[in-house]
């Protein structure tokens, strides 16, 4: 159940927590008020290193239901992506559209440094934004098991899911959860959550294995 979709979900929510707040209003034209990205590590499963990639949303001030494609180049190496169909949501009067998982070829680590962004919507007209990306050396080398060592992802987030894989909640740890088993206590339409650590900009993400409920309801698994 480590799929896009439910990666997608989690990383939208995290782009409306994390990214700044700034004002918008309305226009025809399109009209960017920020372009922020960051690094995903996503574990899809136990025992097995993390995924890398690249998230990247332009928040803007024009109708995001607008937009046709969003294209996102590194200045670094000249790597290139494009959303064709990019990923669109809003969140309390700000909106977004971009792309949660980008990902360099051959496995290579996502580029460090200054990122272009261009948004572009059904008229054809094009805005460009730019983000900066970093991260810890060595963090793509690590289990899940060991990242709660790392001080840098001190900021820690439950994504709770039903059997479709629709969030049912995003947020810290209730008081009430001892154990995994607590999660489906709280939530019984729940059919699996993932822990997420990052840091406290915003500038990282950690996506822990999926842990499912059991079929008898006795407890879960990893």
């Amino acid at each position: 159940m480590g799929d896009r979709r439910t990666a997608a979900a989690v990383l939208c929510v995290c782009a409306a927590v994390f990214f700044p707040a700034l004002f918008s209003c309305s226009d025809s034209e399109p009209r960017l008020s920020s372009a922020s990205g960051f690094v995903v590590f996503d574990y899809e499963a136990d025992g097995v290193l993390p995924v890398m990639k690249l998230a990247a949303f332009a928040e803007t001030d024009s109708d995001v239901r607008r937009v046709d494609k969003v294209v996102v180049s590194s200045r670094q190496n000249q790597y290139e992506w494009t959303a064709d169909e990019p990923l669109v949501f809003s969140s309390e009067g700000r909106q977004w559209a971009g792309c949660a998982d980008f990902v360099c070829p051959g496995a290579e680590p996502i580029p460090r440094g200054f990122y272009d962004l261009y948004y572009t919507d059904g008229a054809e007209s094009t805005v460009q934004g730019m983000f900066v990306v970093s991260y810890p050396d060595g963090l793509a080398a690590l289990p899940a098991s060991r990242l709660g060592e790392q001080e840098a992802l001190s900021r820690e987030r439950f994504a709770v899911f039903d059997e479709e894989r629709k969030l049912l909640y995003f947020g810290s740890r209730q008081q009430a959860w001892k154990d995994d088993a607590d999660v489906f206590v709280s939530f019984e339409r729940a059919a699996f959550f993932r822990r997420c650590l990052g840091t406290e900009d915003g500038s990282v993400l950690c996506l822990l294995p999926p842990v499912f409920r059991e079929q008898d309801g006795g407890g879960v698994e990893e």
